[in-house]
């Protein structure tokens, strides 16, 4: 009971989820090797509060995040458009002025820095899994600290042998 108590007092959050529900749209043609990788990365940037269903979007934000400017990047996208940022992640081809002079005033970057950042996030392709690791674990850290050194981040995915069947590239 004690152990039990024990680990019950560590600060824990949880990503949950139904590996078939998030991935079986990756899990045929040429994006089939990286369905359970894309699957994970896409419900680790939800759960940072970032873009779900386009990766490149998604880490896009968490560059604007680690340099402590999301809220002048939002700030700085409404005043270009008088739209709401996070509402208006699906437009991110069609915002592309807007997202450029929004980097620029809240980075401080030059323009062409900025059309570079923002190509990089019309990317769809997934973090290697070493960089996702990273960034799980740098999130983990980052946690950790907040909470003297205690915090857990718990991944618990539904149906996962259910998902890869025999597929050998899944299992991979």
């Amino acid at each position: 009971f004690a152990q039990l108590q024990r680990a019950a007092e560590v600060p824990t959050e949880s990503i949950l989820f139904n590996i078939g529900a998030k991935a079986t749209q990756w899990k045929d043609g040429d994006k089939a090797r990286t369905a359970v990788l894309r699957a994970f990365a896409s419900m680790f940037y939800a759960h940072l509060g970032f873009c779900r269903e386009k990766l490149g979007v998604a880490r896009f934000e968490m560059i604007v995040e680690e340099e402590g400017k999301t809220e002048e990047f939002r700030k700085a996208y409404e005043d270009a458009t008088g739209k709401d940022r996070v509402g208006e992640r699906h437009k991110y081809t069609l915002r592309k002025n807007a997202i450029i002079e929004s980097l620029q005033s809240a980075l401080g970057v030059t323009e062409e820095a900025a059309r570079d950042f923002y190509e990089e996030g019309r990317s769809d392709t997934p973090p290697s899994i070493d960089d996702l690791v990273d960034q799980i674990a740098s999130y983990v850290a980052r946690r950790k600290a907040e909470e003297g050194g205690r915090f857990r981040l718990l991944f618990m995915v539904d149906e996962m042998g259910q998902f890869m069947g025999s597929d050998v590239g899944l299992m991979l």
